[in-house]
């Protein structure tokens, strides 16, 4: 569906269509804006209105809508969010190019990981602002426009400035790459490292306990079980930073695989969490996939342990799995649990990310950003839809080209 529009531009004119030149005053901009979030569209568009752009423009959510649009209107520039329902802001990029059409897209996306900023600008995007970044958004644009100006005004100079693009797309790749192993290193090492003094903590500390129980005042011992407490969570901490970063540095073993064998043995490993606990399970066969079968397992452990886990103040959970609705190659899970509010689909993902307060939910905020590495590898997509107190919809499609 069309997003209404929330202020009224400035000028009343409307559109050009294909057949007309656009108007050359570069203050006014006709815009195409694909965005899902009404909040985030009237923050980027007074960010570009304070800067002294005069908007005329479209907003869309969907793939009809986009098509329609881009063959019935021309446009300066096209601004998008990069995760939209079932598709996102690169989509739109392929089908521009497609259709041999040159506008320039930009992203403006709440959390792009390093991998996707490469893939997007190998693709050609002219560029991505994160949305907690809008201030730069119409500095942004004036480069873009300039560039794409120049383009047009230098017919030779196309194969010039195409060479600097690609020179300028070649660095930012190495320096992301660059920048990505030293991380997924740094993660490693330190949380390898802290594996031994963690283990040292926990073993001498439950000497004291064993040995010495009777000595102690019932305060010191319960000091005592606070410390073991914050070891095993100081644990589950290290152990998935391991598997967030193994999950960037392992190289990836693709082959046809039945996730319903996956899925069936990682129900049984929740067994012990599912204990005294009431849950209705609904599970759809899925189709075969093509992945790398440990790492779709860590997905599936992962969005699964929290469906359990969110789910753990229902007196009836219900939580299910099914193939995509589109019919493309994945799967959903979806459960009734306490959901999320969706101004915060964008943070989902980051690491460290926690939406619930630890008293009410455990957990380290790592399993969403281990399942978004994984999936980005797999050169899939992955999101989130969901309400407060009404359960949350994860959906997962893969690449299987």
């Amino acid at each position: 569906m069309r997003l209404p529009k929330f202020n009224k531009p400035k000028m009343d004119q409307s559109l050009p269509d294909k057949n007309k030149d656009l108007n050359p005053d570069r203050n006014l901009l006709h815009v195409l804006f694909i965005e899902d979030e009404p909040n985030d569209l009237e923050l980027i568009l007074y960010n570009l209105n304070e800067s002294g752009y005069e908007l005329e423009y479209d907003c869309v959510d969907q793939e009809p809508d986009f098509l329609d649009c881009i063959e019935t209107n021309t446009y300066d520039i096209i601004i998008a969010d990069f995760q939209l329902p079932g598709w996102t802001g690169l989509d739109a990029y392929k089908m521009l190019k497609e259709m041999d059409d040159d506008t320039p897209l930009l992203l403006v996306t709440g959390a792009v990981g390093d991998e996707r900023a490469v893939d997007c600008l190998k693709e050609g995007i002219s560029d991505y602002i994160l949305k907690d970044n809008l201030i730069k958004l119409p500095l942004e644009v004036s480069r873009i426009l300039h560039e794409k100006q120049l383009r047009d005004n230098h017919g030779q100079g196309d194969k010039q400035q195409t060479g600097n693009d690609n020179q300028h797309i070649a660095k930012c790749k190495a320096e992301l790459e660059a920048v990505n192993k030293e991380f997924d290193a740094f993660t490693y090492s330190v949380s390898h490292d802290l594996q031994a003094p963690i283990r040292h903590i926990n073993g001498f500390n439950n000497i004291v306990l064993s040995k010495y129980a009777d000595q102690l005042p019932d305060e010191a011992k319960e000091y005592l079980q606070k410390i073991n407490d914050s070891v095993a969570n100081m644990n589950n901490l290290i152990s998935g930073l391991l598997i967030l970063s193994r999950a960037g540095r392992r190289e990836m073993n693709v082959n046809l695989v039945d996730p319903n064998t996956i899925l069936n043995e990682v129900m049984q490993e929740l067994e012990p969490d599912m204990e005294g606990r009431d849950i209705e399970w609904k599970i759809d066969k899925l189709p075969d996939i093509k992945c790398d079968p440990d790492m779709i397992k860590i997905v599936i452990t992962n969005l699964l342990s929290n469906a359990v886990k969110f789910t753990g103040k229902k007196k009836h959970a219900v939580i299910g799995v099914s193939p995509l609705p589109n019919g493309k190659p994945g799967f959903v899970v979806k459960d009734n649990g306490i959901g999320f509010d969706m101004k915060d689909n964008d943070k989902i993902f980051n690491v460290f990310q926690r939406l619930h307060q630890k008293e009410d939910y455990e957990g380290t905020g790592v399993g969403l950003a281990t399942v978004y590495r994984i999936i980005a590898k797999h050169k899939g997509h992955v999101w989130g839809e969901s309400q407060v107190d009404n359960g949350a919809t994860f959906y997962v499609e893969l690449n299987n080209g």
